[in-house]
């Protein structure tokens, strides 16, 4: 079972999640073999059971990765916002590998709540396993998440912007399904690439950091998740430490409105003039209304947002 497990883990690595370790295999193992996630119980369980179990293991590991990358662009499990997430996600797919649309929406919906209302943060196994439940029951058809619902708050945009946190995961998720263009170029983000690994020069400071500093503004007040974007490297190095009102005006017209409306950026603030403060206070709030629309639709409405049909 462990070379099992290891072969799974050096095919999982080429699909960007060499850094989801045996721990979590063994808690989605044992999720389908034993209904549970204490990885100690497997020694209870018959060769045969194992067998069948790695056999579900491995198709549905495959599928619950291919919906991660589809459904919420996620290429690494390392943005993936509670990594343990994949463990009920995975009981779903051992059950049904081909779920309908409307099963597919309401796995993102599932993810959208869990990323934003910190669902794992405290009482994890327990939350774990009622998740597995409502997952056994979403496979066999019932719309156990179809009432899901959360009005995210705007706080949580305002906190400080560390890649690897829980809350900035969250948001650079949301902003891939906005699929950003790079603002000097108009180029789309690579989100493969973005996605792929943790590279800070993708992620821009819109009202760069030292500009912020030379205004008096200290690190910790212009070091907020609603200060950031998706930028490509070449257009992060570019801008560098620029006043917003002197590169956004560089942005070609024919593109402005899209690069804006994907980066989601509030109208009113697109020619750099407002004060930080403002700014912050009002692009948090935008976060937080497309968050609860995500909890709410699974994905972007395309009514919201015309752009996303361009891509």
């Amino acid at each position: 079972m462990r070379d099992e497990i290891e072969l799974l883990l050096d095919r999982l690595a080429d699909k960007g999640y060499e850094e989801l370790g045996e721990t979590q295999v063994m808690r989605c193992l044992a999720s389908i073999v034993l209904n549970d996630i204490d990885t100690d119980a497997l020694v209870t369980a018959t060769p045969e059971a194992l067998i069948a179990g790695m056999s579900k293991l491995k198709q549905a590991m495959h599928a619950a990765i291919d919906f991660l990358e589809s459904e919420i662009k996620v290429k690494n499990v390392v943005f993936v916002p509670f990594p343990i997430m994949l463990v009920p996600l995975v009981r779903f797919f051992a059950e049904n590998l081909k779920p309908s649309a409307a099963h597919r929406k309401q796995l993102a919906r599932w993810f959208w709540f869990c990323a934003f209302s910190e669902r794992y943060k405290a009482g994890t196994n327990k939350s774990v396993m009622e998740d597995i439940g409502l997952m056994l029951k979403l496979a066999q058809g019932d719309d156990v998440f179809a009432h899901i619902g959360l009005a995210v708050d705007p706080s949580i945009f305002k906190k400080t912007w560390r890649i690897n946190s829980t809350a900035a995961k969250a948001v650079i998720c949301l902003l891939a399904q906005y699929h950003p263009r790079t603002f000097l170029t108009g180029a789309f983000v690579d989100l493969g690439e973005t996605l792929a690994a943790y590279n800070a020069r993708e992620f821009h400071h819109i009202y760069p950091k030292s500009f912020l500093a030379a205004q008096g503004i200290p690190f910790h007040e212009s070091n907020v998740i609603a200060n950031i974007c998706m930028l490509s490297q070449q257009d992060n190095n570019s801008i560098s430490d620029k006043d917003p009102r002197d590169y956004f005006p560089i942005i070609s017209d024919a593109i402005r409105d899209e690069v804006f409306e994907r980066a989601l950026i509030p109208a009113e603030f697109r020619d750099g003039s407002k004060p930080y403060v403002e700014f912050v206070a009002r692009r948090a709030e935008l976060l937080a209304a497309k968050a609860t629309e995500l909890v709410s639709n699974g994905r972007p409405s395309a009514g919201m947002n015309r752009w996303l049909t361009i891509s």
